[in-house]
């Protein structure tokens, strides 16, 4: 677990009716996950599914600038060949951690989700989004490929809006999600947690047996090809990673932002 919180954790809030928010807070790196809050996730998840009184999960990001960055980059520059294909298991475990759930979850999308970021709300069961977010898959401008990336879309889109998003690495606008399916409703930012916490509380009243039955259909189809994906991922990522470029990538990216902050 995080030493502190400038570290980044994953906050507890418990509300009425069995509703948790699980809060990724890492403000300073845009609520980007470092292996330790991976673990911590996996760990937290675990044991409010286990709880009876766990009825609904609700996943956000800390303030108003992103629900997460995805992988802490200055955690993944110094990456080896060998480092990335365990990276690659460390974010596997997270998918699985989030689709094996009974609990339903429901991601609250506020700033920007991306990477790995945008795939753990992908895992969720449920997207909410304010107007004002931006997703996407720019994992190619860290010159690293996106193979479980598109493992995690496959189920939401089609073959050629995978290979828009992940070959060009653009963002996508709320609109354009809502349009996509990827998330079911875009509401204001100031409406994002209260409307996120009416539909847990929908969500929370249901037979808790009928949803862990839903559930456990509908992670099927992902989890099965989860294996695959992570086989490619670990062949891919160490290939990226020998040749050196994510690191030259990641630095000169880690030193922009560090003058800008200076300046």
């Amino acid at each position: 677990m995080p030493s502190s919180p400038a570290a980044g954790t994953i906050e507890r809030t418990f509300l009425p009716d069995g509703v948790t928010i699980l809060t990724i807070s890492s403000p300073a790196r845009l609520n980007a996950f470092s292996s330790a809050m991976r673990r911590q996730l996996i760990e937290v998840l675990s044991e409010l599914d286990a709880a009876e009184d766990t009825r609904a999960i609700i996943l956000m990001g800390a303030g108003d600038r992103a629900f997460s960055a995805g992988q802490d980059l200055a955690e993944a520059q110094s990456f080896s060949g060998n480092d990335a294909q365990s990276w690659v298991e460390e974010w596997a475990a997270v998918y699985r951690a989030i689709l094996n759930l009974d609990t339903p979850t429901i991601a609250a999308l506020n700033g920007y989700a991306v990477g790995a970021g945008f795939q753990v709300a992908v895992m969720c069961d449920l997207r909410l989004a304010s107007t004002t977010v931006r997703v996407g898959m720019p994992e190619v401008d860290d010159a690293i490929p996106c193979v479980t990336g598109s493992w995690s879309l496959a189920n939401l889109l089609g073959r050629a809006q995978i290979a828009d998003l992940v070959l060009t690495g653009r963002l996508m606008s709320a609109e354009e999600m809502l349009g996509w399916g990827i998330v079911s409703r875009l509401v204001s930012p100031d409406q994002l947690l209260a409307t996120a916490q009416d539909l847990a509380g929908v969500l929370a009243k249901k037979d808790r047996l009928a949803v862990r039955l839903d559930k456990a259909w509908l992670r099927r189809d992902l989890l099965d090809r989860l294996p695959d994906a992570v086989k490619a991922a670990k062949l891919a990522h160490a290939e990226a990673f020998d040749s050196g470029e994510p690191r030259r990538v990641m630095g000169a990216f880690l030193s922009r932002t560090s003058a800008t902050r200076r300046a």
